[in-house]
């Protein structure tokens, strides 16, 4: 029943070529301004309005495996299960609705591992293998799949223009040897051909990349994406990518002055470890943005500076940007705190096994016992008196406060 931590840490390596640093396109966007050594606690009461779960159940009792990644739609709620090969799909009441298999294999259909998957506003699931995609409706009917012959690592899919929009996480893909090698952000047509290219990777980052669970979060109907070892995030569409959030962290953002000491360091793998180790991470700097969440009100990311963990929430009406050093502090149930993964417009999405939830509910039952008999955990203590440690995970909704709630 266990489901892995939901971002993972990875260096991507193959051939190294300098590309030259691109200016960002002419558009508006607005500074996040974030001081780390302003770091306090973050109460979830000054942000959230409510806490809500639900069990995931299964026909059969079938269980649920490793939760890798959400996949959040307007009728839909899908999560991707790494040991599975499968989204379970459900509606956003928590019922089921169906768990959609990705065959494993070489043949038509079928993928060896998966990349990335996603569930497009039409109801289809689309996995990202080895130079493969699938497609898969919600009965988990085959549809079609495309192939190419080049490297993407996280993808999604913008239905108008039945494009697929693929991010290389910092390969060169030398092997195109065209004018679309060494590109951030690749379009391919359902032909597996590519019809666009955007963004040079910029000096200094050729070959680093650190493996998120989605660099192409959305908001309303923008489709947002943010890439490694660049403190912007962009929107994406049919007709390119503009800024739309520039992440400045002061003395923890990296200058170009250190991406030009790159060069010092030896192109095989072993070089690129020793870059990030010495020059980013003993530095302090800020080198790897691990989720983006942007909601109506609010602006949630997670980061990592030296080997420090931090949470952000900037408030868009206010301007407002506060720093947590880990994680929130759940003072409106005194539940569990898992990392919180993906968003709605109004709301942030994660999953927590239930042997955690009941190991926390048992830890404040022991140490805490006015907590465990408080109104406010009432809704928890119900709900783990129905699990027990095999039990599918819980679905935990944070609907963050409107502006008549402040």
């Amino acid at each position: 029943m266990k489901y892995s931590n939901l971002f993972i840490f990875l260096l991507l390596f193959s051939s190294c070529q300098t590309t030259a640093d691109p200016s960002a396109p002419d558009a508006e966007f607005e500074t996040i301004h974030v001081n780390l050594d302003n770091a306090g606690p973050l109460h979830m009461s000054d942000y959230f309005s409510e806490i809500k779960y639900i069990h995931l159940e299964t026909p059969d009792d079938k269980p649920i495996g490793r939760i890798r990644k959400f996949l959040i739609q307007d009728d839909y709620l899908g999560f991707y299960d790494a040991a599975r090969n499968s989204v379970w799909v459900y509606t956003h009441e928590g019922d089921f609705v169906n768990e959609v298999e990705i065959p494993r294999g070489r043949g038509p259909g079928e993928l060896e591992s998966i990349e990335d998957i996603i569930l497009t506003n039409e109801g289809e699931v689309h996995a990202l293998g080895a130079f493969k995609i699938v497609a898969y409706d919600i009965e988990g009917t085959f549809v079609h799949e495309t192939d190419f012959n080049f490297w993407i690592y996280n993808f999604t899919y913008d239905s108008a223009s039945e494009t697929y929009i693929g991010y290389p996480a910092n390969a060169l893909n030398r092997g195109l040897n065209n004018e679309h090698t060494a590109k951030t952000l690749l379009y391919l047509n359902k032909g597996g051909s590519i019809t666009n290219s955007y963004f040079p990777i910029p000096n200094g980052r050729e070959e680093i990349g650190y493996m998120a669970t989605n660099n192409f979060p959305g908001f309303r109907s923008h489709q947002l994406f943010f890439s490694h070892l660049v403190d912007t995030v962009y929107t994406v569409g049919p007709d390119g990518m503009a800024p739309r959030y520039r992440l400045d962290y002061g003395r923890h953002s990296i200058t170009e002055e250190v991406f030009d000491r790159r060069k010092n360091y030896s192109p095989e793998p072993e070089g690129r470890i020793q870059f990030v180790e010495k020059e980013l991470k003993e530095s302090g700097y800020v080198d790897y943005l691990i989720f983006f969440n942007e909601t109506e009100h609010f602006i949630h990311f997670r980061i990592f500076a030296g080997e420090d963990p931090y949470v952000i929430v900037y408030n868009k009406k206010t301007k407002e940007t506060r720093v947590g050093l880990r994680s929130f502090i759940n003072d409106l149930d005194y539940g569990f705190i898992p990392f919180i993964y993906d968003n709605s417009d109004e709301a942030l999405f994660t999953v927590i096994e239930a042997n955690d939830l009941l190991h926390h509910l048992n830890e404040i039952y022991e140490n805490e016992p006015e907590k465990y008999s408080s109104p406010q955990m009432r809704q928890l203590v119900q709900l783990g008196q129905q699990l027990n440690d095999n039990s599918n995970p819980i679905l935990q909704i944070l609907t963050f406060k409107t502006a008549e709630d402040e």
